[in-house]
């Protein structure tokens, strides 16, 4: 119940941002353009909340509590407020913080991915290191996947995602074309880093800690 409230929350929030923006393209007080992109990208996030209930009423894909609740977690930061509250300009670390909070929630995935591939394998919450090695090397390799995209948008749209232009539109080059993309890599790193070392002592202060972690298929 408390997950549906949330989620309800998230859709009257994103009800708001895309009256809020209307009114701003009406009245004409910042680019149409703009508050187009956010609106359609609210309309993207609002799309997204209930995307757990679809997978287990659709697919049966059974996805924890836990796991839902983080995600629900970066909708809010990502879309609802860094989109719809346009905090990736007023806040210039706005997009690092995304970066330390999403590896956190994508090793939550790694453990929910090696509890499927271990559901044969007797004691297998026992292997308190198997667990965090992997699930600090998936959020790892979703980091480097995440920094190819960019890359690819910018190659093709131009888009400057990876910050390699300057506000003026000039090329940046050697170090300072290099920093957006070397900082995105080591706050996953360390948002990975973090959730390693707290489930490293939830591990040992509860047991069985990894089956909180989930993503099933009911049949």
């Amino acid at each position: 119940m408390k997950k549906q409230w949330l989620q309800y929350g998230l859709l009257a929030l994103g009800i708001i941002n895309i009256i809020y923006n209307v009114v701003l393209m009406v009245s004409g007080g910042a680019k149409a353009s703009q508050q187009i992109t956010i609106i359609v990208e609210t309309l993207a996030g609002m799309a997204l909340i209930f995307v757990p209930q679809l997978a287990d009423r659709l697919l049966h894909i059974k996805i924890s509590p836990t796991i839902t609740w983080g995600y629900l977690l970066f909708l809010l930061i990502s879309v609802f407020i860094g989109t719809g509250w346009d905090m990736y300009n007023r806040v210039s670390f706005w997009d690092k913080i995304l970066h330390a909070v999403s590896p956190a929630i994508l090793t939550m995935v790694g453990y929910a991915l090696l509890t499927h591939l271990l559901s044969r394998v007797p004691n297998s919450g026992s292997l308190v290191g198997t667990y965090l090695i992997f699930g600090f090397a998936f959020a790892g390799i979703c980091g480097i996947g995440w920094e190819f995209w960019e890359f690819s948008w910018d190659h093709l749209l131009n888009m400057n995602l990876q910050r390699y232009m300057g506000l003026g539109g000039e090329a940046l080059v050697g170090r300072a074309a290099l920093m957006d993309t070397m900082s995105d890599f080591f706050w996953n790193t360390t948002g990975a880093v973090i959730m390693l070392i707290y489930s490293a002592i939830r591990s040992h202060m509860t047991a069985n800690y990894f089956d909180r972690y989930y993503i099933v298929k009911r049949h």
